[in-house]
């Protein structure tokens, strides 16, 4: 296996940007000009809790290594997202907006999915529809009911879409396609382990 490096990764992009996440308690500042540089993953690794394997080998825990390669494709969504004009949405919004489906959902459904109190939800979808990325349909007596993704919200979506594909490609690239299709499949093994 090859390990993942600057060499490996097409050139318009530093080797592992991180972008500092914000707070969830700040759900209207955007996440414009956060970061913490260009420091590799593996550096970040030494500031983690190890873990020691059988054969005494010190590691680094798997769930901070899953952590930092979020964060890797978070940085590179987010600056997609902003050199594509859409500068001004939080992670949290960004976390909304990927919960609603094309035809629209109820506000009770996202406060499930996003396991968030429902007047949080209800305020991140008003400055959402305020920005334009959201369209609110309102029942009777003039309460949120069902919101859905106007055409802004469904190109960032878009754009999301297409820097997730980007990072997956050069990750593919860097491990090969029969590793990379392992590493995915154990994680998905994991995934269905823990949310079961």
């Amino acid at each position: 296996m090859r390990t993942i490096g600057a060499e490996l990764l097409p050139r318009r992009h530093p080797p592992f940007p991180i972008q500092k996440t914000q707070s969830d308690d700040d759900l209207s500042v955007p996440l414009s000009g956060v970061s913490l540089g260009n420091r590799p993953h593996f550096d970040l690794l030494e500031e983690v809790m190890p873990h020691t394997s059988e054969a005494g080998t010190t590691l680094p825990n798997i769930a901070s290594l899953l952590s930092a390669t979020y964060h890797f494709a978070m940085g590179r969504i987010i600056g997609e997202l902003e050199s594509s004009g859409y500068s001004d949405l939080s992670k949290t919004q960004l976390h909304l907006l990927s919960r609603i489906e094309a035809d629209g959902v109820t506000v009770e459904a996202l406060t499930e999915r996003l396991h968030m109190a429902k007047q949080i939800v209800w305020n991140l979808t008003h400055m959402l529809a305020e920005k334009g990325y959201v369209v609110e349909e309102h029942e009777p007596l003039g309460m949120v009911s069902t919101v859905r993704l106007a055409d802004r919200g469904l190109a960032v979506m878009q754009t999301v879409e297409r820097a997730q594909r980007d990072v997956e490609a050069d990750w593919a690239n860097a491990l090969g396609d029969s590793s990379y299709a392992e590493v995915r499949g154990k994680l998905l093994e994991l995934f269905r382990l823990t949310t079961h």
